[in-house]
């Protein structure tokens, strides 16, 4: 089986926040748009698909599209994850989610419920599992390096969480806006 895989951070703000008439007109554009350059994709990544109607607005989108999401209902401090995770409902069967908040954030990314959410999807017509994680680091704030070994904690958080819970046996995906960036030992 040919599986695609695809992320996008998409910048869908609670409309209480910012730019909501903006955000009305784009969020229905999303989907479309993904589909029109990833035909073949089977699990969409979303992060940024804040607390509001433009998370309403992909949820229903998913039904022109036979695919189920994943989203974060949580409420810490000020927002939720922004995490919504999108699988093909003809080709897999959702057996297990979950979502792990980090315990360390930095700056504005602790007014969010960072952290990251698990799947474990099986192929229908195979039996096969498959662990995906989506995440959303703390920003790197352009190499502060207070942000740095807070995104260093979060990546070891999820290295736990992978070591502790998932079979050695079971392939998985890791995917998300990870904020890394490739000149840092984080990277």
């Amino acid at each position: 089986m040919e599986l695609g895989v695809t992320f996008f951070n998409v910048f869908l703000r609670s409309p209480a926040i910012l730019f909501p008439e903006e955000q009305k007109v784009r969020a229905p554009k999303i989907l479309p748009y993904i589909f029109s350059q990833c035909p073949s994709v089977k699990i969409i990544g979303l992060a940024e698909v804040w607390r509001g109607y433009s998370k309403q607005i992909i949820e229903t989108a998913m039904n022109k599209y036979n695919f189920k999401s994943i989203t974060d209902t949580s409420l810490r401090v000020f927002q939720n994850s922004g995490l919504c995770m999108l699988y093909d409902a003809a080709v897999f069967n959702l057996l297990n989610a979950d979502l792990v908040v980090f315990q360390d954030s930095y700056l504005l990314d602790a007014f969010a419920n960072k952290g990251f959410m698990v799947a474990t999807l099986q192929v229908k017509t195979s039996k096969v599992l498959l662990y995906v994680i989506l995440t959303h680091l703390n920003d790197g704030y352009d190499g502060c390096e207070s942000a740095r070994r807070v995104q260093y904690k979060q990546l070891a958080t999820i290295r736990k969480y992978i070591a502790r819970n998932f079979s050695p046996h079971i392939p998985f995906i890791i995917m998300g806006d990870l904020n890394v960036d490739f000149r840092t030992n984080t990277y």
